[in-house]
Order: C-alpha cells, then sequence, then structure tokens
C-alpha cells in the first residue's frame, strides 16, 4: 500500500468533542469546579490524543 497516514484532522475532530463532553459531564456532575484549570486541560489532552489516534490507527472500515 502507498503511505497511509490515516486521519489526524477526524481524530482531532472527535477527540475535541469527547474532551468537551466529559468535561461538560464532569462539570454537571459536580465532580471538578468550574474555576478548576481540568475544564480547559481535558478538552485539549483528548484533542491531542486524538490527532495522535486518527495519525496510527486509521480507519480501515471505511476504505473500499
Amino acid at each position: 500500500m502507498p503511505n497511509e497516514r490515516g486521519r489526524p484532522v477526524l481524530g482531532a475532530i472527535f477527540g475535541l468533542l469527547l474532551g468537551l463532553f466529559l468535561a461538560v459531564d464532569l462539570l454537571l456532575l459536580g465532580v471538578i469546579p468550574l474555576e478548576s484549570p481540568m475544564v480547559i486541560i481535558l478538552p485539549l489532552v483528548f484533542l491531542a490524543i486524538g490527532v495522535f489516534g486518527g495519525l496510527f490507527a486509521p480507519l480501515k472500515v471505511l476504505r473500499r
């Protein structure tokens, strides 16, 4: 196969959405306060995880 690079943009989008959902969920459940830096850190961490996951684990299901 030619140089397969994965889908880092798709991974970044879904990682950011997962991080935002997790931060809002933890806020609503009262696990972390609104003033906590985790509200900003969680989406950024999951954004980075999504980019690396998209780079190194391409979705083989969507290929024809």
